[in-house]
């Protein structure tokens, strides 16, 4: 399987530098419906979390962490990006004794993090950015309970095929289908991104002993209703892929 990264910029290093700026960037409708969607996906599947043990890897600064302490949930926090992950703190003050926060990359975070979870969100495209998918997933796995639920999305591979093919060049099409990755970001900075299909996730989830339980497309539509319904029916052509999984 592919899963080794190496990128000129990482990942962490572009979020650092917009950290200050980054809530801002997801307030327009299209993430607000978004965001509404894996609320929903997850309320399907863990209504309470009173009392639940949560990993937000990939933390970010904060949202889903404050989403779960503010329903009950014990958070630990994992982040590689400092500013990020500072900025997350400051959003969960209320929250500091149900919290753990620690800078750390996904693929070292066992090494401070001993404890079993109930839920894991790997939100924010976690594995289309991690350096090292199969280490990421290894220790993820690791840290769930039988029966532990996670929530993730990535970038979409289909979606960055048909990019590439509209807007690059011929060399930016062999490499994407040859190494996954496509070069992503914005004025201020660029990282590679590793684009994930659907096949993909379900050969990650078989390979690391969980279950498949949905994979949809991310934001296809603007309603929830119809995202819910028929998102399942373009997981080719979304720019992203929310799934849930369910650990064996």
């Amino acid at each position: 399987m592919k899963g080794h990264i190496d990128m000129a910029q990482r990942s962490h290093e572009y979020y650092n530098f917009i950290a200050e700026m980054y809530d801002d960037m997801y307030k327009d409708e299209y993430w607000q419906s978004v965001m509404a969607q894996i609320e929903a996906e997850i309320l399907k599947y863990v209504p309470d979390m009173v009392g639940k043990s949560v990993l937000d890897l990939g933390a970010g600064t904060g949202q889903w962490s404050l989403w779960a302490a503010q329903r009950g949930a014990k958070v630990t926090l994992v982040e590689p990006a400092k500013r990020m992950l500072e900025i997350a703190r400051e959003k969960l003050l209320d929250f500091q004794d149900v919290c753990k926060f620690i800078n750390c990359k996904a693929e070292k975070f066992t090494k401070k993090v001993q404890d079993k979870f109930d839920v894991i969100f790997l939100l924010g495209d976690v594995l289309s950015y991690v350096e090292d998918i199969g280490k990421t997933l290894e220790n993820v796995s690791k840290i769930a309970k039988k029966g532990t639920f996670a929530f993730g999305t990535v970038d979409n591979f289909g979606f960055y095929m048909k990019e590439a093919v509209v807007y690059g060049s011929r060399q930016e099409v062999r490499n994407l289908q040859k190494t996954g990755r496509l070069l992503i970001g914005s004025e201020y900075g660029a990282f590679m991104s590793r684009g994930i299909s659907d096949e993909e996730l379900i050969e990650f989830a078989t390979h690391y002993g969980w279950r498949v339980v949905d994979i949809t497309a991310l934001g296809i539509f603007k309603s929830l209703h119809l995202n819910e319904k028929y998102g399942k029916y373009f997981t080719k052509e979304a720019e992203h892929l929310l799934y849930v999984w369910q650990k064996e």
